[in-house]
């Protein structure tokens, strides 16, 4: 998701968005996400280039939203959650 250019999205006319990502073993994966979200996503991270991009138009590296994510479930959660566990426990009570 880090290497997403908004050019990989692409909007159809159904009110349905295609993105084209390289998934586990190396296969291209479609995910398909509503318009709304995609300019929901657009809005709130506003890269030139990458869909998340710093703010010298870069990409962010896996090690900067790992060292991120960490730092903020320290403050909001008061322990220590790395990306992995963060992954597989979105949508859990």
């Amino acid at each position: 998701m880090l290497n997403m250019k908004l050019t990989d999205i692409k909007l159809g006319t159904s009110g349905i968005a295609e993105v084209s990502i390289l998934g586990k073993g190396s296969k291209m994966q479609t995910v398909r996400l509503s318009k709304l979200d995609i300019r929901e996503m657009k809005r709130r991270f506003s890269g030139g280039t990458f869909l998340f991009e710093t703010i010298h138009g870069n990409r962010y590296s896996r090690t900067n939203v790992a060292k991120q994510i960490g730092e903020l479930s320290e403050r909001v959660l008061g322990r220590h959650v790395n990306a992995h566990l963060f992954r597989h426990s979105f949508g859990r009570t």
